[in-house]
């Protein structure tokens, strides 16, 4: 607390009354604009929370008027990529041990697909 009282004009701004080495803390009221996009942004949450998947629930989360899923997205990805290598797959799993080796492209797959598995399951260890 400061050792000497301060005192105010009634044509100061009025302060909160907290006073730190002298420096008193002014009660002006925020700026209008800041007012304005505090408010947007609420409004804006509001709409996004309706819009959008948002509240998670025991086997998923709400919905969302818009119906948007980002698991959906992924398993859609996840199928995809799936498809698309679901011959050379095939092939692999058909093909003997010894065999493997041969084949070059066979091969590339196999050594790219363990390693992506190593790195997902075994690095961390």
């Amino acid at each position: 607390m400061c050792a000497k009282k301060v005192t105010q004009k009634p044509t100061d701004v009025p302060t909160t009354g907290h006073i730190w080495d002298g420096i008193e803390e002014y009660d002006n009221p925020m700026p209008r604009w800041w007012v304005w996009v505090f408010y947007a942004t609420i409004v804006w949450g509001i709409g996004y929370t309706i819009a959008y998947p948002a509240w998670p629930m025991i086997k998923g989360a709400t919905p969302g008027l818009l119906g948007h899923s980002t698991r959906g997205d992924v398993a859609a990805e996840i199928k995809q990529f799936d498809d698309a290598n679901s011959a050379i797959k095939g092939r692999l799993v058909e093909a003997d041990m010894s065999t493997v080796s041969q084949d070059p492209e066979l091969m590339s797959f196999a050594q790219n697909a363990g390693a992506a598995v190593f790195r997902t399951n075994c690095t961390t260890c």
